[in-house]
């Protein structure tokens, strides 16, 4: 035994021993227990009423309560001393256990077995549902950006593109510029071979927009014969000649329809986006400087 286990262990003899003596009337016995206490005399000071015996340390030290033998595992005892110091202790194992959904294993009868499994199928039908729906409501979103009768953006996509571009373009003072173009002579198409021919007209001016502009532009089809092109990275001067690229791509050739073909002619009109412009207030300045353009071919 060491010298720190020396002590408590004199102590717990001598107050065991002081214990015995005063229950014990016989004189014999008492006068052992006192020659076995005179080497504790020293510590021990007195028995109180409960029956505790109470501990006289040496000068200077407080007293101690011994009020029975230890119960609580050395090993509890240690953790807790190594939590009050601060350090990161372990929570100790309670055996193994096996539980689902925080059901134990006792508890798992056929019949909660039987609730479970069906719980679980319905958790998968719902997951399916769920899928399905994001499916159908991605599907719808794109339907509601789409032109119905060309694969370009519809008009209020495009502006609400027009908006973003416009504060990409703020933020990192990169140029943009939007291109308003109309498809010329349109009614005469219709009034002469029908509007599905029209139609195919509108096609072929939105495939050949769409053919000829990097991934990073934005085509729509603002209504009828209308269209607009926004241009990232583009200047006023770099669009005007983006600008008439596209026409040229545009009207290079007619197009076909059974035994008839048609010509196809367009105009256009640049303006860059600026921050003092809304995009409504851009779109209207593109539209007039489109026509503007279109006067002056028609006047040539």
């Amino acid at each position: 035994v060491g010298q720190s286990d020396r002590l408590p262990m004199m102590m717990a003899t001598g107050a065991c021993v002081a214990l015995m003596w005063r229950t014990t009337p016989s004189s014999k016995g008492a006068e052992y227990r006192r020659r076995l206490c005179r080497g504790n005399k020293g510590w021990l000071d007195s028995t109180n009423r409960s029956g505790r015996l109470i501990l006289k340390l040496p000068l200077g030290s407080k007293a101690m309560k011994v009020t029975g033998a230890r119960t609580e595992p050395f090993s509890d005892m240690r953790r807790r001393a190594l939590a009050k110091a601060g350090a990161q202790v372990r929570p100790t194992s309670t055996g193994d256990t096996t539980t689902f959904l925080g059901i134990s294993e006792v508890e798992m009868t056929p019949a909660v077995k039987g609730a479970v499994q069906s719980l679980l199928g319905e958790i998968e039908d719902l997951r399916g549902e769920v899928g399905r729906l994001k499916g159908r409501l991605a599907e719808i979103e794109d339907l509601a950006d789409r032109d119905p009768l060309t694969p370009l953006l519809n008009r209020r996509a495009l502006m609400r593109e027009l908006g973003r571009i416009r504060t990409f373009s703020q933020r990192y003072g990169s140029a943009a510029s939007l291109v308003y173009f109309d498809l010329d002579e349109l009614k005469s198409v219709n009034d002469r071979f029908g509007h599905a021919a029209g139609d195919a007209c509108l096609k072929a001016v939105a495939d050949r927009l769409a053919a000829n502009v990097r991934d990073s532009d934005i085509v729509g089809r603002m209504g009828g014969d209308e269209f607009a092109v926004i241009l990232v990275q583009a200047d006023q001067v770099t669009a005007e000649a983006k600008a008439a690229s596209l026409a040229r791509a545009i009207e290079a050739e007619p197009l076909r329809f059974g035994d008839w073909s048609a010509p196809l002619h367009v105009s256009f009109g640049v303006r860059e986006i600026t921050q003092d412009l809304e995009p409504e207030a851009l779109v209207a300045q593109a539209d007039a400087a489109m026509y503007a353009r279109k006067r002056e071919r028609r006047s040539a």
